[in-house]
């Protein structure tokens, strides 16, 4: 089934079979002028987590999705089959902060989305890159000045 070609199941997540949907959240900056930091959701039908690099961590932690209530934005990305839900975390769970990056999150949801898709079967959605590419350059007002 493709999803980024079917209508249907793009209107009603419902309707999506065994698939865990993977989102980037974006959220709001500490300082304006400052990019926005990104984290990983990942949906199952039973279990949802949000992955996120903190500046003092070296790996992401593992947060409930409720801390999704911070969040400026979510964008749908695409999924993958159930049968790679733990794959996926693995890879998540194991994907360091790149040491040249500091503390870029996008660079490294970005790269976690390129293994997902490569490892794990994901397919993103139509027109997801061009999307994110976006986003990226986006540096919206932030919580101080």
């Amino acid at each position: 089934m493709i999803i980024a070609q079917n209508p249907e199941i793009q209107a009603d997540p419902a309707k999506r079979p065994r698939v865990t949907r993977v989102s980037v959240v974006i959220h709001t900056p500490k300082r304006t002028g400052q990019p926005c930091p990104w984290s990983l959701w990942l949906q199952s039908e039973h279990i949802s987590f949000v992955f996120e690099l903190i500046q003092e961590t070296q790996h992401p932690i593992i947060l409930p999705p409720e801390t999704m209530k911070q969040s400026r934005e979510v964008i749908d990305c695409g999924g993958f089959p159930d049968r790679d839900f733990e794959l996926g975390i693995e890879l998540i769970a194991s994907r360091p902060r790149d040491a040249n990056v500091g503390s870029d999150t996008q660079e490294w949801v970005l790269g976690c989305l390129a293994q997902l898709t490569s490892r794990c079967s994901m397919e993103l959605l139509s027109g997801v890159d061009t999307i994110l590419g976006t986003k990226r350059t986006e540096r919206p007002l932030g919580h101080e000045p």
